[in-house]
């Protein structure tokens, strides 16, 4: 009896030990890696098909995908991330931003955010009461509506700001009072199908540069520099690959772009200017004028 008391006692010290060595083996592993959040906007599908075809296997990195932008500082800020793909704007939304920089940029919204309603632009001036604006309160969304309304002189009006994330806005449905959905493809097709329409775009804004970059904590990428520039190259391969066999490349990355057709997905292409190998000195004076470090850009 002693004796099985005492088997049965190494063994549970056995196992509790295991069990130790299992977890702090993962959260070693688990601190060797570099964990990136990105979402489905057309800009970043690129990644979507890196991710597909495992192209980044023993490089350490892994990609999480989101559906709001607005969830990058708070997976950064708790630790769960060490980068992210996302415009300037959500980077000026973090608390400690200093120790994040841009390494390389991705593209340029050019038209694909857009500001839609189910009303025209001089039926929401001529309404006399509050305007439901549907967005992400902690991402572009926030920072393009503002610029709508300054450019477009629209401070007279009453809004009601509603914090939405996209699936959540691409599934409002037209109504007779008037509602704005702020969004972005390819969550904007959706809207499309439901009876809204573009009254603005990136397109149309004179102040307003919508610049997609990944951002990666500055210390994370001195450390790592070849598997995160090596991410760039890969990147640059995965255009070509879109450019050569687009179509493809859209049956590589369906799952990620929310049911956005073929036709539709080359039309969103069509809103965004690649910046990822081309010189981009517009851009980067913007960046700076936001007092965000390009130091460790890689042009």
């Amino acid at each position: 009896m002693k004796r099985a008391k005492v088997a049965l006692l190494v063994l549970l010290a056995f196992l509790s030990l295991s069990f130790f060595l299992v977890v702090l083996y993962q959260k070693m592993e688990q601190k060797h890696k570099i964990f990136i959040s990105t979402n489905p906007w057309v800009g970043y599908t690129p990644m979507a098909y890196i991710h597909e075809k495992d192209w980044l296997r023993g490089s350490g990195i892994e990609f999480i995908w989101l559906s709001d932008l607005s969830d990058n500082v708070r997976l950064y800020e708790r630790d769960f991330t060490q980068g992210f793909l996302s415009t300037q704007y959500e980077l000026l939304n973090f608390t400690h931003k200093d120790d994040i920089v841009p390494i390389f940029l991705v593209d340029r919204s050019d038209g694909a955010d857009v500001i839609t309603s189910n009303y025209t632009l001089d039926e929401l001036r001529d309404y006399g009461y509050a305007i439901d604006v549907y967005l992400e309160q902690g991402s572009i969304n926030r920072n393009l509506f503002e610029a709508f309304v300054k450019e477009y002189h629209l401070e007279t009006l009453e809004f009601k700001l509603i914090e939405s994330d996209q699936r959540e806005i691409a599934m409002l449905k037209n109504t007779k009072t008037p509602q704005i959905a702020i969004s972005y493809h390819p969550y904007a097709s959706t809207l499309y199908k439901n009876g809204f329409k573009n009254i603005v775009s990136t397109k149309d804004l004179k102040t307003f540069f919508a610049i997609d970059a990944l951002f990666i904590n500055e210390e994370v990428y001195l450390e790592n520099k070849q598997s995160i520039e090596k991410l760039k190259e890969l990147f640059a391969l995965a255009l070509t690959q879109l450019k050569n066999d687009p179509k493809e490349f859209y049956n590589t990355v369906e799952p990620y772009l929310e049911g956005e057709s073929y036709e539709e997905f080359l039309n969103s292409l069509k809103l965004i200017k690649w910046l990822h190998d081309k010189p981009a000195k517009d851009e980067i004076e913007y960046l700076k004028h936001q007092n965000i470090n390009t130091i460790r850009l890689i042009r």
